[in-house]
């Protein structure tokens, strides 16, 4: 899947249980091979709709999981470079065994490169050195 930089990003999870009149109990989403979830969905004690969210620093502000599309999408708002990785979402049902799917996200911007030539005055035989900047 791609992203753009300073875009949106939609990451699909399939919430539905193959047992009929299950619920979801939590949803986790994980970043590459880190062990803490970086988004939870907790409705242990209640109802999907009245679930508790939470988010590690790195997607505070940035991100929202909305289970009313199908499939669920965790929503990731101001895309960045550091957002490029391997995601997974784990849920949990009451009755069902745990589901767990995976997809891979690069992120594609535009990024530019400037290059400054500083030299003394020609004048004194200076010499010159270069340095760049990442915009």
């Amino acid at each position: 899947m791609e992203a753009v930089a300073g875009g949106r990003l939609s990451l699909p999870c399939d919430i539905t249980s193959p047992i009929s009149d299950d619920e979801v109990y939590l949803v986790l989403w994980y970043k590459d091979e880190v062990a803490t979830p970086i988004y939870s969905l907790d409705a242990r004690r209640g109802p999907l709709g009245q679930a508790r969210h939470a988010t590690n620093d790195q997607l505070a502000g940035r991100a929202y999981f909305s289970s009313v599309p199908q499939p669920a999408v965790l929503e990731i708002d101001r895309v960045s470079l550091e957002d490029e990785g391997l995601y997974r979402c784990r849920v949990d049902f009451r009755k069902a065994r745990t589901q767990h799917s995976a997809l891979i996200v690069s992120v594609a911007g535009k990024f530019f490169c400037s290059l400054f030539i500083v030299c003394p005055e020609v004048v004194t035989g200076g010499n010159c050195s270069f340095r760049t900047a990442f915009l």
